[in-house]
């Protein structure tokens, strides 16, 4: 096995692989609702967590500009906020998103004050604005020039902003607790859902 450094092009064609393998598309519930097998209620319940997501886009962008030194870093990246809030009224992907619950039978009410988000979610979501509050500006920017790089489709070109990949979690050893009684499952945690 090499110990040295990969050349741009390796990199970029490993990233790009594990982009294709874990990319959001290749989860059992989005390829059920790809080809058209999810039901109305899990739908509507899947925009409404994913519209949660979306709305708290611009804040953590904004977060990470707020910890960015570099005056040339945050111009080039203000454009991401801009794309998510819009400029006015409904525009931007927040506005796309909220014509797209409404398609489903969500209100703007609904999506708005985030009462379908389960607990998973909200939890998740809330970390990573709070991971990018908190955290050197190039951390939390790294998820999202790791995004833009995974990215194997580019936009969606529907309705429908191109979506966010997040890859599975990696699977590590858990230390041996055969000695010690199981600890009760939490109820909240039984909502996420891991890919």
């Amino acid at each position: 096995m090499s110990t040295g450094r990969w050349d741009r092009k390796t990199f970029t064609a490993k990233l790009r692989k594990v982009g294709e393998s874990y990319y959001h598309d290749r989860h059992p519930f989005h390829e059920l609702m790809n080809s058209g097998r999810l039901g109305r209620e899990d739908l509507r319940a899947w925009v409404a967590n994913r519209f949660y997501y979306q709305l708290k886009i611009p804040i953590k962008d904004a977060a990470i500009l707020s910890n960015c030194p570099l005056r040339e870093v945050r111009r080039v990246w203000l454009h991401r906020i801009v794309d998510h809030d819009g400029e006015k009224g409904d525009e931007g992907g927040i506005g796309a998103w909220l014509r797209l619950g409404q398609a489903c039978g969500l209100t703007r009410g609904e999506l708005l004050d985030s009462r379908q988000v389960i607990p998973g979610v909200r939890f998740a979501v809330d970390a990573y604005v709070n991971f990018a509050r908190t955290q050197p500006w190039p951390m939390p920017a790294v998820k999202v020039v790791l995004h833009i790089i995974c990215c194997v489709r580019g936009a969606s070109g529907g309705i429908l902003p191109a979506a966010s990949p997040m890859p599975r979690p990696v699977e590590r050893p858990r230390p041996n607790r055969s000695n010690q009684s199981e600890m009760p499952t939490n109820p909240s945690r039984s909502a996420m859902v891991s890919k």
